[in-house]
C-alpha cells in the first residue's frame, strides 16, 4: 500500500511540475499557484488511483481570461472571457483533468485576497457552473457549530454565492481558510503564497491571542485530521508550536 500511494503521490506532484513550468513558459499573469487538500497533508501515505488535485491559482481578474490557455490545458469544463465581469468575485471555479487526473481549480482574485487573509471581508463571492447547496455547517474557532446561509443566486452560465469566513465575527472552518492557515504547498509563486499564509496567521493569531494548540487542533474537521501522514502530523505541530512561540515571546 506504500508503494503504491508513493506512486500515486509521484504522478501528481510530476502534473504539478508540469503546471508550474507551463504558467513560467507561458507568462501567465499568475501571482502563484500552490496544491492544497490531501497532497499536502497525506502524500505518501493517502493518495490513491483517485485523488484528485485541488489547484489554487492567484491572478488579477482584470487579467482571468489570460490564464485560458493553462485551463485549456487541463481541459478545464469553463474559461473566461475577456467581456466578462468578474470584478465582484474573490474566487471562480473550474474543473478539469490532466492524464486522468481530475484537477479542482480554484481560481482566486489576487486584487482581493489579501483582504480575505486579514479577514476584513466575512465572505468571498464565489462562481461555479454547479448549484451549490442553500446552506452549509461549520464548526467555529474556540468551539461550537453553525449553519450559514449561503445566498445562492444565478449569474451566467452558473451560480454566484458566499463563502463565509466569518459568523457573529468569529472564524469558521471554510475549506479555503483552512488550507491557507494549514495545508498549503506552492508549486509557483512561493513568495506571493508565503506572505498571504503569514498575514492569515497575523490575523488570527490577533484576533485569538490565546489560541491554544489544542483549540488549534480541534478546529480542523476530525475526518481531515485521521488523514494526516505521520510526517505531516509532525511538522504540523511544530510550525504551530513555533507560531503559538512567537506570539507568546511577542506579548511577554
Amino acid at each position: 500500500m506504500k508503494t503504491n500511494t508513493s506512486t500515486q503521490t509521484k504522478r501528481r506532484f510530476a502534473i504539478l511540475e508540469e503546471i508550474s513550468r507551463f504558467i513560467s513558459k507561458k507568462h501567465l499573469p499568475v501571482k502563484s499557484s500552490r496544491v492544497g487538500g490531501s497532497l499536502a497533508f497525506a502524500r505518501n501515505f493517502a493518495i490513491t488511483k483517485q485523488s484528485d488535485i485541488d489547484l489554487d491559482v492567484f491572478v488579477p481578474f482584470k487579467k482571468v481570461h489570460n490564464i485560458n490557455p493553462l485551463l485549456e490545458l487541463l481541459h478545464a469544463e469553463r474559461v473566461f472571457a475577456e467581456d466578462e465581469d468578474w470584478g465582484n468575485f474573490d474566487q471562480l471555479a473550474s474543473y478539469g483533468e490532466y492524464k486522468g487526473v481530475e484537477i479542482n481549480i480554484w481560481i482566486f482574485n489576487a486584487d482581493t485576497f489579501e483582504k480575505i487573509a486579514c479577514f476584513e471581508k466575512d465572505y468571498l463571492r464565489y462562481f461555479s457552473l454547479y448549484k451549490p447547496s442553500k446552506s452549509k455547517k461549520y464548526s467555529v474557532f474556540g468551539g461550537g457549530r453553525c449553519e450559514i446561509d449561503k445566498k445562492v443566486e444565478k449569474y451566467l452560465d452558473g451560480y454566484s454565492s458566499r463563502r463565509y469566513i466569518l459568523h457573529n465575527d468569529d472564524l469558521i472552518s471554510e475549506n479555503y481558510i483552512l488550507n491557507n492557515l494549514f495545508f498549503v504547498f506552492p508549486i509557483y509563486g512561493k513568495s506571493y503564497s508565503d506572505r498571504m499564509v503569514n498575514i492569515m496567521w497575523d490575523a488570527f493569531l490577533t484576533r485569538y491571542p490565546n489560541a491554544t494548540e489544542k483549540q488549534i487542533l480541534d478546529f480542523i474537521p476530525k475526518k481531515v485530521r485521521e488523514r494526516f501522514s505521520p510526517e505531516f502530523h509532525d511538522d504540523f505541530q511544530r510550525r504551530i508550536r513555533n507560531r503559538l512561540k512567537k506570539l507568546h515571546s511577542k506579548n511577554f
